[in-house]
This record gives structure tokens, sequence and C-alpha cells, in this order.
């Protein structure tokens, strides 16, 4: 979900109200895009040791499948070998994959690198789809239910005004009343059909297949009678 630009003029007000870090100044931290499969967290700590000392590496994984972004943090204790870092892999080719590598700054400073071991293990694959699904699974409160409810009636509402165009009437939802039915408004416009246009020259008429078989037949019987 992404912030509004309020959201993130507060945000940098209040860091440089806490903290007199200036929200636009760069940080010690690089961000690193289209990062190539299996180039992952031991990798990049791995390979961005040669510059100087890493503190963290994070790697940008989707919460459900556990799956990579194609993008990653990698976190420096010094800013002089953060801008070198960035510099120096900016553009490199690696794997099919070229590099983009930039220094952000303090307002876009990520929560996942202030605290936290020097790497995360990567999950096992398919074990937080097992977590979310048994979320969904739950029993949900009154509240949740009612706006359940309000978001399959909006959806149900756009499909069956979508379906009424082309003539069909979407079936009753079990559970709702019949006041709460959607009742979508058939279009009385009824599509023109292509006319058939039948020729009466007999002559132009195409043989069918049946026809060209029963004269290939019949001219066979009679050479042999002859």
């Amino acid at each position: 979900m992404t912030e509004s630009k309020g959201i993130k003029d507060l945000r940098s007000k209040m860091l440089s109200y806490e903290t007199g870090i200036d929200p636009e100044g760069n940080s010690k931290a690089v961000l690193v895009r289209h990062i190539p499969f299996g180039f992952f967290e031991k990798e990049l700590l791995n390979y961005f040791l040669q510059f100087g000392t890493v503190q963290r590496v994070r790697v940008a994984r989707n919460k459900k499948t556990g799956n990579h972004k194609g993008w990653a943090f990698v976190l420096f204790t010094n800013y002089e070998v953060a801008q070198l870092a960035a510099e120096a892999m900016d553009g490199y080719l690696m794997f099919e994959k070229r590099l983009e590598c930039k220094v952000i700054k303090n307002k876009d400073f990520p929560s996942c690198l202030r605290k936290g071991p020097r790497i995360i293990p990567p999950p096992l694959k398919n074990a937080t789809r097992k977590r979310h699904a048994k979320k969904l699974n739950k029993i949900q409160s009154g509240w949740c239910e009612e706006a359940a409810k309000k978001r399959l009636l909006k959806n149900m509402e756009i499909r069956g005004s979508e379906f009424a165009k082309l003539g069909y009437q979407l079936p009753p939802i079990i559970g709702l009343s019949e006041t709460k039915q959607i009742i979508p408004v058939i279009s009385k416009t009824i599509p023109m059909k292509a006319e058939v246009i039948k020729s009466d020259d007999t002559k132009s008429q195409v043989p069918s297949k049946r026809s060209r078989k029963l004269k290939k037949s019949f001219t066979a019987r009679k050479t042999t009678t002859d």
C-alpha cells in the first residue's frame, strides 16, 4: 500500500524533529533492483562485503508465497562505502540481469533495516500460504461479515449490469432477502442479426460434398457397364 504525499511529509518532519537527521540527506542503505534468481541474502552479503562492513541485508519477498520480488536493501556502516558500492554496481550485468543500485534518502529508510539480525533466512515455500489459509478460514466477527457482504453485493451489482447488457440475469444469492437481491435492468436494444442473402441463380450454387461423391460413383458405374 503506497503512502500519500502528506503522510510522507509528516514522516520526514517527525524524523528530523526526533533524531535531528536531514530527511533529504543520503542514508547508509543501498537499494538493489533487478537481482537475478539465486542472488539472495547470503549471496548479497558475501558479495557486498568486498566494499566494506555490511550491517544488514533484506530481500523483499511475498508474504504469502515467500517468492522474491526482484529487489533488496543492503545497509552499510559508513556513508562513503554505501555511495561507493552504489556507483560501482549500478548498471553491472549479472546473469543476464542489469543491476540498478542507488543510495536511498533518510526519509525513505525502511523500518526492516532498523533492527534485527544481519540476514533473515528465506521462508519455506508455501509455509506462509497455509498460515494465510488458516487466517481466512477463522470465524470472523459480525463487522467483518457485514463488510464482506457489502463487497460481494458491490461486485455482483457490477457483474449483473454487465450480464444484463447481454440479456442474461444472474441467479439469486443464497442467504439474502428478496429486497436485497440484485435485479439488473435488461437492455431493450436487440442486436441486429446478419441477413442471409439467398441467390435464385442455381448455377452459382456450389454442390455439396455428398452430391460430388454420388456423381463420381455414378460415372464410375457407367464406365464399367460400357
